[in-house]
């Protein structure tokens, strides 16, 4: 038997993405929740100069940490995360 019309019919089908938001929720190694608190802090202090009167730095620190914890595999990464993430919201808030 030929088995190349089960082959082609493997290909044509779409293949899963492998997407942080498919996989467990496992939190990055070495980050405990004093660490996620001092982030949140250094975050917020950053952007303070950034942002419009009015505006809270707080939340939008915790909304910026929360979005680099759940991607991030480990400690060294999330740092990494975080400084990108604020290098992207500098330059747009400079764009505007």
């Amino acid at each position: 038997l030929s088995r190349a019309p089960r082959r082609a019919a493997y290909r044509t089908q779409p293949q899963p993405r492998c997407t942080a938001r498919r996989r467990a929720a496992m939190p990055p190694k070495g980050v405990d929740a004093a660490a996620r608190e001092a982030m949140t802090h250094k975050i917020a202090q950053r952007i303070k100069s950034m942002l419009q009167p009015g505006q809270d730095p707080v939340a939008a620190a915790r909304q910026i940490e929360a979005k680099c914890f759940d991607s991030a595999k480990d400690a060294q990464d999330y740092e990494r995360k975080v400084e990108k993430r604020l290098a992207k919201a500098a330059k747009a808030l400079e764009a505007s």
